[in-house]
Parts: structure tokens; C-alpha cells; sequence
């Protein structure tokens, strides 16, 4: 049964006052734009919940869970101390510890929810200090990953420091960080209200603050002045009554204030439902023109935060493809050679471009649906880019295809550097034409008898140099634009790996990978996802790192993120493992020494913050297909021996002059053992 949008005005008109005083600060908003920010803003949220929770409620146009990226995003956005919505109650499905009310916000909610160590009875510390994780390593404390899935249970026994594993990614610092700001603005709010802090400034946030900051620098020492008032106050805490008591005593007022709060508010819903049907009918005009992403959408635009690490990795440097870029005045220079090659084209096939025109027309609306973002040309436009990029795109494959098409004076063959730049911007995302689009205008432009090859490949034969490893497969259907042939045609293994699971894991770097007595050897299998590990050995492909080897992974990344039906998400994974490998230069040094990596860019830290960066605000989720293999790896790094044996060979047997002067040293001990024993010997048998 259907909810009328004025029963939900109407019950969030009765909640406008109690919401507006859960904001520290004034809202100029007035009633009706509040009520509506209410409204959108609740009703997305729990939308955006239940779907979470209730798969089937999912539509196959939802463009929030048709990627990775979005989902991931949003649920940052939705814990930040400034971006919340009043809770009153309503509690979504969680994993955390069972508390049914009390929750301020959704903030609040993961704050209270989350599994906190209990309190144990005793003596009151004062806050001391210890010293960093190497000192204290080098005192002889030894660290262990404690099983313990709570993140606060911190425990301390017979010299080992166990500490509950946490996973630091791009959203953890603004999770923690909110957090914080959330326990100490409630700190000065509580102290504030009964009257002990004063705060002038208006924000409690500044006022937790400046104590905070007050304590820095300072050294801790000589007798605390309040430290017997710690103890009573410790005390009293740990009654259990105490806090009893104090929870009966605020429920019970909070009961009565509501009392007063409901009454008053049923006064206003009284004085307001006037106006309720005009903010409905608002609501509801608002509704009209709305256009949904289709499901067919393939064409989306780079997730905002992958651009802020490299904007450029995803701007065509000299060609437009499609609506997204059009009216650049950067690439104005080949929106000209566009124009000549139509006519080009319309001159050797001799047909006439009504023809398709008409057909570019049939293609419009299927067209418009392949982009994630309405589209705002006219109809006209629209038809005039398909045919200007579509007849480009065709007639430079089959030039590639075939020298004998190129035209003397043609300036983008004359030279590699143009095709070199071209082959770039056009395995960009936000740079792409659907793929029906370039088939129909192959279709219609091709000459019955030549012997022509097929689109596809065409398109091979022009992309194979881009490929920073491995080979085309023959895939010849399915395609969405040239980024996904790209991406669906690209040679990977099926099975990468025997256990497939959700298991993100870690690896050390290659330089503490060969301390633990792991080998690198290049992979001499044109396959670049064919990574390996066994008996000591992680073979891995060649791999060549050019200037657009950044811009085309990024862009196979971005891909892979925003489309849901995209699996396996290789290219995504096979970036992790070189993440996890690479930490720094020498990283990069010594697997560009052991032939796996071979770099054009001249500059191994380069190359380093490219892997490094890539993964940065990357949503990981799905299966790993590496997983068994960081498993094999940790596995080998777990084993002292496997330690012991590398530093040998590094320090005292890393030359062969080493291992003669060790094997002279053995055979020097061993004739010397020999003759004592002789003279051992011998001294017995006369004096015997």
C-alpha cells in the first residue's frame, strides 16, 4: 500500500520543532524548506538502507548500486558530525552490539553501537606514557595480532603487546576524526547545559578544542593536585546503581518533556496543515522531468574522488568523443579533421549522408540511454556528434587497417605522435561512443567488394600496442564502447586463484618479500594477470610503464567501479598486488632489475606514486583473485628460517669470493678437528 506524500509532510510538520533544537546552531530555513529537507533527506536514507538490507528492492536503473564507488562514498558522507539527519528512533539492520534507542543520529548511532571493552574495577592511573613501537621492540616487547575482534581490546602479558588488527583505508581518518569531534562537543555540550562552562564563542567544537590543544607540549610531572578527586569520581562511576539511577532519573524526565514537546507540537501541526498541500503539490511538481539513469547506461562519469588524485589521467589531450567533452575549445583542432574525414568518407563510398543521418537517428534514444548524465543537446546535435565521431573513429581503424586509405597529405598519419595521443583519449571513460553506434556506421559504410575485416578486428590491431602486457582475446560481442572491448577483450585467466573470497589481505613490499628469502622472476607468459608464487618464487609478468600506461589503468579502474555487471574486476586486482609491492623506488628497482618491471619513464619514484595512488579512494569489495596467493606469500614470510637463510646469502654469501673463503674456513676446521684428534690420539697410545 502507498504512503501519501501528505501523511509524511504532516507527521514530519509535528517533529519540525523537536529537529530544529538537535542543531547547535540556528537553521534559517523556514518551515516549509526544512520540513522538505526533512522529508528528501530522511526518505533517501532509508531507502538507501532498506535496499542495502533487501536486495530484490534494488532496480536494474539504480545508479547508486550499479557501481562500488557510489556505495562506498556515501557511507562516509553519512558519518560526518555535520552531515546528519536527527534519528528519533528509527534503527536500521547493523552488525553492531544491541542498543535499541537512546541514538541521537546516525553518528551516533555506529558510536554507541560499536563494541567498546568493559570497564574493569580498580586503582585509577594517572595518564602516563610509553614509548614507540621500535623502542619498545627493542626493550624486548614483542607484538602479536590479538584474535580479538574487538578494535579496543588492548591487552598486555609476560612481554606481548596483543592489539586487534585495523584496517586503515581512504574513509578511516574521517571516520575517526568525526568521531572524536562527536565525543567532544557532546563533553562541552553536557558542561555547558549544567551551567559550568560559559561559551561565548557559540561553537562548542572550538571550546573542545582549545582544552585539547592546551595540554599539548606540556610536560607531565611533580604531584597531581587532583588525583584523590580522581579516584572518588572513578569510584562512583563504577557503582553500578549509580548509573542506574541516573538513566531512571533521564528517562523519566525525558518522558515528561516529551509530554510538552508532543502538545506543542500537535498545536503547530493544527496551526500548519494548511499549508501542507502546497508543499505536496511542490514536492510532486519537483518529480516531473526527473530523468532516471537506464539500465542500458555504460558511458559514466570518473567518481569525483579518483579525479582529485590525477584529473588529468581522465582529459583528452586532442580528441572529443561524445556529449561529455563536446565544446572543449582545447580540442577544437580536431573537431576540423572530423569534418574531413566524413567527407573523405562520403566521397570513396559514394553514399549519401542523409542515409545516415536517418540512422543515426534511429539510434538516438538507445544513444542517449548508454549515458549515465542526461544528455543536454537538442536532437539535431546529438545526431551530428554521432555521425561526426562515429564516421572518425570508423575511418581511422580502417586507415590503420589498411595504408592503402590514407591520403598524402593526411597530418595524423604522418607521424607516430598523433596516433600515440589519439589511442589515449580514446579509451577514456568519460570519452566514449556506444558501441552499436560505431557498428552501424561500419556497417553501412563498407564496400561490398573489398574483402574488409571485421570491426572488431580492426580495433585490435589498432589498440595492440597500448597493452602494458598480454594479448587481445577474440571477444566479438557485448561490447559497450571501445574502453569496455578493451577491458572485456584484454587476455586474463578466469581462475586466478583457487579460493576466490571477499579476503582483502596484505603483503609485505618486494624489498621485505626478498629479506624473507622470496625470489623475483619475470614471468616469461605474455599473460600480465599470471602472477605465481612457489617454493620461494613469485613469478610475475613484464610489465611496460609508458606515459599513457596511467590515464588507460585509471580509466579500466574507473570502468570497472562504476559498472555492476563487470566481473572479474582484474584490472582493479592485479593494481592491488602491484600496490602491496611497491612501497617505494627501491621497490620499483628491484623489480625493474629482475626484468619485471620495465620502465620508459626514466624515474623509478614515478612509478611508485603512480601504483601508490591508483587505489586511493577505490571502493574494494568482491571477490580477490589473488587471495590465495597473499596467503601462500604471508605464509612463506611467516617461517624464521626462511628469514635466517636470506640474511645468510645477503650478508655473508652474496659473492662467490664469500662462499670459497667459507668453504676454506670449513675445510681448514675440519683437517685441524682431524689432526687434534690424531694427537689425541697418539699421546694416549704411548702413554697407555
Amino acid at each position: 500500500m502507498g504512503v501519501d506524500i501528505v501523511t509524511l509532510i504532516d507527521a514530519l510538520k509535528g517533529l519540525e520543532k523537536r529537529a530544529r533544537k538537535s542543531y547547535a546552531e540556528h537553521v534559517s530555513l523556514d518551515s516549509d524548506d526544512f520540513v522538505e529537507m526533512m522529508l528528501l533527506d530522511g526518505c533517501f536514507i532509508i531507502e538507501l538502507l532498506r535496499k542495502n538490507c533487501i536486495k530484490s528492492l534494488i532496480k536494474t536503473d539504480d545508479l547508486i548500486f550499479k557501481g562500488l564507488w557510489m556505495i562506498y562514498s556515501l557511507k562516509r558522507d553519512m558519518l560526518l558530525l555535520e552531515n546528519q539527519l536527527p534519528f528519533f528512533d528509527i534503527l536500521p539492520g547493523s552488525k553492531f552490539s544491541e542498543i535499541s534507542n537512546g541514538h541521537k543520529h546516525l553518528l551516533d548511532f555506529v558510536h554507541k553501537s560499536w563494541h567498546y571493552p568493559k570497564v574493569k574495577k580498580g586503582k585509577h592511573e594517572d595518564w602516563g606514557h610509553i614509548r614507540c613501537a621500535t623502542e619498545l621492540q627493542e626493550a624486548g616487547i614483542s607484538f602479536r595480532k590479538s584474535k580479538n575482534p574487538i578494535l579496543f581490546e588492548i591487552t598486555f602479558q609476560n612481554g606481548i603487546l596483543e592489539i586487534p588488527e585495523i584496517v586503515i583505508e581512504n574513509r578511516t581518518e574521517s571516520f575517526l576524526r568525526n568521531l572524536i569531534a562527536y565525543e567532544q562537543c557532546s563533553d562541552v555540550e553536557l558542561l555547558r547545559r549544567h551551567g559550568i562552562i560559559e561559551n561565548t564563542l557559540g561553537n562548542d567544537e572550538v571550546v573542545a578544542k582549545m582544552f585539547n590543544r592546551m595540554c599539548n607540549f606540556v610536560v607531565i610531572s611533580g604531584e597531581f593536585r587532583y588525583l584523590e578527586l580522581f579516584k572518588k569520581v572513578n569510584d562512583h562511576y563504577h557503582k553500578r546503581w549509580n548509573r542506574w539511577m541516573a538513566k531512571l532519573r533521564s528517562t523519566y524526565a525525558l518522558i515528561s518533556f516529551m509530554g510538552v514537546i508532543i502538545l506543542l507540537l500537535t498545536l503547530a501541526q493544527t496551526y500548519y496543515s494548511i499549508t501542507d498541500h502546497q508543499l505536496a503539490l511542490r514536492l510532486e511538481s519537483s518529480f516531473n522531468g526527473l530523468q532516471k539513469p537506464s539500465s542500458e547506461c555504460s558511458i559514466f562519469k570518473v567518481p569525483i574522488q579518483q579525479r582529485r588524485e590525477n584529473d588529468n589521467a581522465y582529459e583528452p589531450h586532442m580528441l572529443a568523443i561524445g556529449p561529455y567533452n563536446l565544446g572543449n575549445n582545447r580540442l577544437q583542432a580536431m573537431e576540423v579533421h572530423k569534418r574531413i574525414y566524413l567527407q573523405l568518407l562520403l566521397d570513396r563510398t559514394k553514399i549519401d549522408v542523409r542515409k545516415l543521418i536517418d540512422a543515426m537517428r534511429d539510434l538516438e534514444e538507445r544513444a542517449r540511454k548508454s549515458y549515465v548524465e542526461p544528455v543536454r543537446l537538442d536532437s539535431d546535435q546529438f545526431v551530428e556528434m554521432m555521425l561526426l565521431d562515429g564516421c572518425f573513429i570508423v575511418e581511422l581503424l580502417r586507415k590503420n587497417s589498411n595504408v592503402g586509405l590514407i591520403e598524402e597529405n593526411d597530418i595524423i598519419f604522418k607521424g607516430t605522435w598523433m596516433t600515440y595521443s589519439l589511442k589515449r583519449d580514446m579509451l577514456l571513460l568519460e570519452n566514449q561512443l556506444p558501441f552499436f553506434v560505431l557498428l552501424k556506421v561500419y556497417d553501412l559504410t563498407r564496400i561490398v567488394d573489398l574483402q574488409e575485416p571485421s570491426l572488431q578486428e580492426i580495433i585490435r590491431k589498432f589498440f595492440e600496442d597500448i597493452l602494458p602486457g598480454s594479448k587481445f582475446n577474440e571477444v566479438n560481442d557485448g561490447h559497450k564502447h571501445l574502453l569496455g572491448f578493451v577491458h572485456r577483450s584484454w587476455d586474463h585467466p578466469q581462475n586466478v586463484g583457487t579460493d576466490n573470497t571477499h579476503s582483502w589481505g596484505h603483503i609485505r613490499c618486494a624489498t621485505e618479500l626478498q629479506e624473507a628469502g622470496i625470489t623475483f622472476v619475470k614471468l616469461k607468459k605474455t599473460n600480465l594477470f599470471e602472477i605465481k608464487f612457489h617454493d620461494g618464487i613469485l613469478e610475475i609478468p613484464e610489465i611496460l610503464i609508458e606515459n599513457r600506461t596511467e590515464s588507460f589503468l585509471r580509466n579500466l579502474i574507473a570502468y570497472e567501479q562504476c559498472s555492476l555487471y563487470i566481473i572479474p574486476i582484474y584490472i582493479f586486482d592485479y593494481v592491488i598486488v602491484m600496490d602491496r609491492l611497491i612501497n617505494s623506488e627501491k621497490d620499483v628497482e628491484l623489480l625493474r632489475r629482475c626484468g619485471i618491471i620495465e620502465n620508459t619513464l626514466g624515474n623509478d619514484e614515478v612509478v611508485a606514486k603512480m601504483f601508490n595512488s591508483m587505489c586511493t579512494f577505490v571502493a574494494i569489495s568482491g571477490p580477490f583473485h589473488y587471495s590465495q596467493l597473499f596467503k601462500d606469500v604471508n605464509k612463506h614470510c611467516a617461517k624464521k628460517w626462511n628469514y635466517l637463510k636470506a640474511k645468510l646469502s645477503r650478508d655473508y654469501f652474496n659473492t662467490p669470493w664469500a662462499w670459497i673463503s667459507f668453504l676454506a674456513a670449513v675445510i681448514i676446521l675440519l683437517l685441524t678437528l682431524t689432526q687434534t684428534n690424531y694427537a689425541v690420539l697418539a699421546y694416549y697410545n704411548i702413554h697407555m
